[in-house]
């Protein structure tokens, strides 16, 4: 045997052996009900695939239209009829721009995005039955499932898997922590929903923020998952185990935000945050003519993007007016904005000026890697954040729904952004204009946007590192932690918060000095009854 092929056996048997040596099969479930949550799941499968895990993205085709994967392997599940989630999503967004804010909406909720996701789920329990029952042979060792919907976590009684990583696909959702047992001091945490305030609260906002909170799990829990429950009992008998205490007993939780990228709160030894993983901070190569084209003559682009959960053609048409016109007072730069391909009302508005470009698709992380791009106005979904963020750019923000408010004020709290009233567009361009002037001739936004860019890449371990140590961790240890679980996530309501023992001691505490005081006042009474009666006796009027 030559040296040659004795080097080259040896190279085999070592990659055959590191590959081994981390090589476990692990099932991501992707319902891909937005573009967004696609991509998470999808960095998520290729970002462990590079560890040497055999990887699998299971992508249930609920909405749109399933990506191919980088690394990991796909199964698609197809089928659906995605016009069953227009109702949930466009709930999402109903009177974003012309709402008013009520108490009524911190208290009630609308159930269509709960149903869409519940009728999406019950479709691929019979639509898929035979391959999921296929997919029960390949004996996974560990299933990873986001938060929206349990349908993913109920799998793993499905497909007979051990261990599970429960996702937040933004920073910890309310009925996570609630049923997680995480400490959540409403006073300085603000609720993940339909609410926009800072962890430094009025009285008001206080109050507001507990409705919040409360409503929040009363939709996700008692309503949307107790359906999910309901449904995996149809097809697989009563039986079949809560999908609660199935989350609950999530092995790890994984958190796909940073730290610096959420307020600072009380979380629990299993809680990881990996927001931001499989990110690259090196300028991206791609349609660079594209950018170089747009930049040509001007100081700079300023990039707009709505996300991928709002029809742009249901922005009222006074927004868009009012929206460029205010731009259009920037002629030194490029403002490219990114509409629907069927928003004819915007594309043609765009015409009557020279320094607007519409686009209905482009390459969000390449347009951003490139410094020429100055400012981003964005719905601050969190992988816009992230990618923001990744590439130090300054964020003004027009949250839509859910943890987008929250995440404006993060931004606006730590420096980088500034959260801007979009409703105001539907009357004036004045207070987006002056904004835009403000961000745009200051470094203080840049500045910030650079230290918080620098902090996030240059913690001890990355989000990337965080990922692959401790899926490693876990399944290196029979795939349970149970020394990291807390007592507290099953304990009744009125034990966690100690009522039943604050509550006998506030009663005893006004109860007993009332019977206190009701004993001494008839004393008294029958004291003074008694002297009035002695004074008031014949002897008495005798000795007189």
């Amino acid at each position: 045997m030559g040296p040659i092929h004795f080097v080259m056996k040896l190279l085999v048997f070592l990659f055959l052996f590191f590959k081994s040596a981390h090589c476990h099969k692990i099932l991501v479930f992707s319902p891909t009900n937005s573009i967004s949550h696609l991509i998470s799941n999808g960095r998520i499968g290729d970002t462990l695939a590079l560890d040497n895990h055999d990887v699998t993205i299971l992508e249930a085709e609920f909405r749109v239209p399933s990506k191919p994967s980088k690394y990991a392997k796909k199964i698609v599940l197809g089928g659906f009829n995605p016009s069953v989630f227009d109702a949930g999503q466009a709930s999402l967004t109903a009177g974003a721009f012309t709402g008013e804010e009520s108490i009524w909406d911190h208290i009630s909720y609308d159930t269509a995005f709960f149903d869409a996701f519940n009728e999406q789920c019950d479709a691929m329990l019979k639509m898929h039955k035979e391959k999921l029952e296929e997919l029960a042979k390949e004996k996974y060792d560990l299933l990873i499932a986001e938060q929206l919907n349990l349908c993913g976590v109920g799998l793993k009684h499905v497909l007979k898997i051990p261990s599970l990583i429960w996702v937040s696909s933004c920073p910890i959702d309310d009925h996570m922590a609630y049923l997680l047992g995480v400490p959540t001091p409403l006073s300085y945490v603000p609720s993940v929903g339909e609410i926009s305030v800072s962890d430094n609260m009025s009285y008001f906002e206080r109050i507001m923020n507990w409705l919040e909170f409360y409503k929040n799990i009363r939709s996700y829990g008692d309503y949307g998952i107790q359906k999910t429950t309901e449904i995996f009992r149809k097809h697989y008998g009563p039986e079949f185990p809560d999908l609660i205490e199935t989350a609950r007993d999530a092995d790890l939780v994984y958190v796909l935000a940073d730290e610096f990228l959420d307020f600072p709160r009380p979380i629990l030894h299993n809680t990881i945050y990996v927001g931001g993983f499989g990110l690259s901070t090196k300028t991206l190569t791609g349609s660079t003519d594209f950018i170089d084209d747009l930049a040509k003559g001007k100081s700079g682009i300023v990039f707009f993007s709505l996300g991928t959960n709002i029809d742009t053609v249901t922005i009222p048409e006074a927004v868009k007016r009012n929206l460029f016109a205010a731009l259009s007072q920037f002629p030194e730069y490029r403002f490219v904005l990114k509409f629907d391909a069927n928003d004819e009302f915007a594309i043609n508005l765009s015409k009557d000026y020279e320094n607007i470009k519409i686009v209905d698709w482009i390459n969000q992380p390449i347009l951003l890697s490139d410094s020429r791009v100055k400012l981003f106005i964005t719905h601050g979904g969190y992988n816009s954040l992230l990618e923001a963020v990744n590439f130090a750019k300054p964020l003004l923000l027009m949250p839509l729904f859910g943890d987008q408010h929250r995440n404006a004020r993060v931004a606006e709290r730590n420096g980088f952004g500034r959260l801007f009233e979009k409703k105001t567009l539907m009357h004036t361009p004045v207070e987006l204009v002056q904004l835009l002037k403000e961000m745009l001739g200051t470094q203080k936004y840049n500045e910030a946007a650079t230290r918080i860019q620098k902090l996030v890449k240059s913690k001890p371990l990355n989000a990337t590192e965080r990922l692959w140590r401790y899926t490693r961790f876990l399944l290196e240890n029979g795939g349970k932690l149970p020394e990291l679980q807390i007592e507290g996530r099953k304990l009744p309501f009125y034990v966690y918060f100690n009522l039943d023992i604050f509550i006998p001691i506030t009663v005893f505490s006004i109860v007993f000095p009332y019977l206190c005081w009701l004993v001494i006042r008839r004393c008294t009474a029958k004291q003074i009854g008694e002297n009035r009666s002695s004074n008031g006796s014949p002897k008495s009027k005798r000795r007189h």
